[in-house]
């Protein structure tokens, strides 16, 4: 888990405007926040995938990766969409690192 000062509140997020990067597994909202850190947020509702066990494993994942992403001082929601449950466990980590990396070019 993060620190309480690097996840992202995600009903303040909600009210901001923010730009998105997608795949066909996720989408990244992202926006400035004005803090010294990068903040992150996951969200994988029970229609993406039904278990809970898997939705945990998921989101510890997309966690991790999100650990290597540079300070760039914004907020970032990860939303896991339906497709999500067809993919291997192994091909998540490939896709969340393409979606960060067209964010950060």
């Amino acid at each position: 888990m993060f620190k309480k000062n690097l996840r992202l509140p995600i009903d303040d997020f909600k009210k901001r405007k923010s730009r998105s990067a997608s795949s066909d597994f996720f989408s990244i909202k992202f926006s400035p926040n004005g803090l010294e850190k990068n903040r992150f947020g996951v969200i994988i509702s029970s229609k993406a995938e039904p278990k809970s066990s898997r939705r945990h494993l998921l989101k510890r994942k997309i966690l991790e990766m999100a650990k290597a992403v540079p300070n760039q001082k914004t907020d970032f929601l990860v939303i896991a969409l339906p497709k999500v449950k067809k993919i291997e466990t192994k091909n998540i980590n490939q896709e969340i690192k393409a979606l960060f990396s067209k964010i950060t070019q």
